[in-house]
């Protein structure tokens, strides 16, 4: 089955093209994206998120992907009960997984706490805390170990390991390893392909 569909997708940000003219078929699996910095790869899960649009092409992507990433921004002064009573008012998150997650990666002690006052290892287990019990049927990650200290990237690396759910995840840091089976895609020379 593919979920994601990419028909002659062109994506521009100011005068710098990203992608161009890129067909692409990704059928469920669990991949890791590849490319030198500045390639896109960050671009690309923003475009499949709905975060930013294509220039051109058409996208077919059957659900929302929920997005791990340093573009998105919770305001500094909510509270984190605040911000899982938001998601729950839009049905946004499985609050039993959501409640599994917190106790996974020893989060309870922050509960109370506003986004701001939250180290940078929490704010990252936050975003994986909102994503990881998202209803979408794609998990999308980008460098989701930043900040992570080694308890919660082994935490983090079991979590993926049990998971069923497809995901693209782009991680430099090589604490990526229990992705079953892997396939690789590599963003590069504006154009995006399975290797």
């Amino acid at each position: 089955m593919t979920n994601i569909e990419l028909n002659n997708v062109s994506v521009k940000l100011g005068d710098n093209l990203i992608l161009d003219s890129v067909t692409l078929a990704l059928p469920e699996g669990q991949y890791q994206l590849t490319g030198k910095n500045g390639a896109g790869k960050s671009t690309f899960l923003q475009l499949l998120s709905g975060l930013i649009m294509p220039s051109s092409g058409s996208l077919n992507v059957d659900d929302r992907p929920d997005l791990v990433a340093d573009s998105i921004q919770i305001p500094d002064n909510m509270t984190i009960t605040t911000v899982f009573s938001l998601y729950d008012k839009y049905q946004r998150c499985d609050t039993t997984q959501r409640n599994q997650l917190v106790d996974a990666f020893q989060f309870s002690d922050c509960l109370t706490a506003t986004v701001g006052k939250l180290s940078q290892g929490n704010q990252q287990k936050l975003k994986l805390i909102l994503a990881l019990s998202g209803n979408g049927h794609w998990l999308l990650l980008d460098e989701p170990f930043n900040g992570l200290d080694s308890t919660s990237a082994a935490t983090l690396n079991h979590i993926l390991a049990e998971t069923n759910r497809p995901l693209i995840v782009i991680d430099h840091s090589e604490q990526l390893t229990n992705l079953r089976p892997r396939r690789k895609l590599h963003i590069g020379d504006q154009s995006i392909a399975l290797v």
